[in-house]
């Protein structure tokens, strides 16, 4: 019995290796070959929408707030959406989105409520800082646009797991400042609907 036990795990093993995926973890550019698939879906037990900017986990691709914007428009159209009524937007992490990102760090790099040599906010909690930010009137007009005409209100913006990095080291900011400011997290965007 002990070596049948033993046999089994030894089996278990040898096969487990062999399922784990093969395929290298690339980003997408110009000399990759690589196509960016990005998608959206529903989850409709919960009421999310969801957006990845690629339908595999193994390149790494962004969307660009037009992108985005396409993306909810096409979806929103299609007749199967149109009688929902969808609680949020699931984007995934800001990085995901240059755009966001930038906006949150430029945000946190001129704003005197934030600490740029700690890193945090000067008083509370980090994630409400950066859910104020995303939450700004400003930012929600251009997350609200493709939702024109479908019923939908973008509220607001709630956040998790908040990534500080020096300004310098962000790609998308094109600076030497050395200051600590947000740049990624897990973003839902708040939907209401009459």
């Amino acid at each position: 019995m002990c070596n049948r036990a033993y046999l089994l795990r030894l089996n278990i093993l040898i096969v487990i290796p062999l399922l784990l995926p093969v395929a290298p973890f690339v980003r997408a550019d110009e000399n990759s070959g690589e196509v960016c698939k990005p998608v959206i879906y529903a989850n409709t037990r919960e009421d999310v929408i969801f957006v990845r900017p690629h339908e595999t986990a193994f390149l790494t691709c962004t969307l660009t707030q037009n992108q985005l914007q396409e993306l909810i428009r096409g979806f929103l159209a299609g007749p199967d959406h149109q009688h929902r009524n969808f609680k949020t937007v699931f984007i995934g992490r800001l990085v995901d989105h240059p755009w966001l990102s930038k906006y949150l760090a430029e945000q946190a790099l001129a704003h005197a409520g934030w600490d740029r040599e700690k890193g945090e906010p000067a008083a509370g909690d980090i994630n409400q800082y950066v859910r104020d930010v995303l939450s700004a009137p400003d930012l929600l007009g251009r997350i609200q646009e493709p939702f024109a005409g479908s019923g939908y209100t973008v509220v607001g913006a709630s956040v998790e797991k908040v990534l500080v990095s020096r300004a310098s080291d962000i790609e998308w900011l094109e600076t030497d400042d050395p200051a600590l400011v947000p740049y990624d997290a897990m973003v839902h965007f708040i939907l209401h609907k009459p």
